[in-house]
């Protein structure tokens, strides 16, 4: 009997424990690298799985939040897939649309969190994990992040930023752009912005950028070709500002005017005096 009782206590432990794996987890999973440029448009945050844990896999419903700005991003669904030593990165869509980004595994808005110092929280409701940073501790160069070296200290240091995702392996990116009037041109332009190397000459007007229609009346180079108005090639045919063809025109016929009246003037002078 005693013998019966201990093999459906093995039984009932041995299920109760497959039940208990069996329900996924997501409490090891902890901030790892915190990335921002310089307008907070381009960054990303990714989780890291930390004690090798195959089985972290219960994320849906979990949130990530800031404290500053009042962000929160619902996970909508559990993840499939071994999840020991492996990454979750959330990214905005600004990062998601450079060259060589890794694709985010769930996309945040720009502005998650304050770049001068702020504390993002990952499942708050379950206290889970969370990392402040006081203000100047977040790089905002588009290269280097904050890169967590102790989940439980929470020390970091900064570094080229390495981005990954689920599916791995690390990627790197270039968010170095400097467009302050948001219009995809950098001054200077480079390969991160949105547009390119070309360089935007005034980077504090999103209507004047290269490309831009040149207004032939306004004094300002509006497409950053370092033509105005009636010099830039674009105006050739505004009228009756920038044709030059009617403008020499008219002077060449003053000219023959005066030259004329003159001529008139000065024969009549002549007549007088034989008379």
């Amino acid at each position: 009997m005693k013998s019966h009782a201990r093999v459906c206590l093995r039984v009932f432990v041995v299920i109760a424990s497959s039940s208990v794996s069996a329900r996924a987890a997501s409490h090891l999973w902890r901030i790892n690298e915190i990335f921002s440029n310089a307008d907070g448009t381009v960054q990303f945050i990714e989780l890291k799985e930390s004690l090798g844990s195959t089985a972290e896999n219960g994320i849906g419903g979990k949130t990530m939040t800031d404290q500053m700005n009042g962000s929160s991003f619902l996970i909508p669904s559990n993840i499939v897939g071994n999840t020991a030593n492996k990454f979750l990165l959330f990214a905005t869509p600004a990062f998601a649309a450079l060259p060589n980004a890794p694709t985010p595994d769930y996309i945040i808005p720009a502005h998650f969190f304050a770049i001068n110092g702020d504390t993002v929280h990952w499942a708050p409701a379950f206290n889970y994990d969370n990392f402040t940073f006081s203000s100047g501790a977040l790089p905002t160069d588009g290269i280097n992040s904050i890169q967590i070296t102790n989940f439980n200290t929470h020390s970091f240091v900064t570094g080229s930023n390495s981005p990954t995702n689920f599916a791995g392996p690390p990627g790197h990116v270039d968010a170095s752009c400097t467009d302050v009037d948001g219009d995809g041109y950098g001054n200077p332009g480079n390969a991160s912005c949105l547009h390119g190397a070309a360089t935007d000459c005034n980077d504090n007007n999103p209507a004047i950028h290269p490309g831009a229609t040149e207004i032939c009346t306004d004094t300002i180079d509006n497409d950053c070709n370092g033509l105005t108005d009636c010099d830039d090639s674009a105006c050739a045919n505004f009228v009756p500002n920038c044709i030059p063809a009617l403008s020499n025109i008219g002077v060449a016929v003053a000219g023959l005017l005066l030259i004329a009246l003159g001529i008139t003037v000065i024969k009549r002078r002549a007549k007088c005096a034989r008379d």
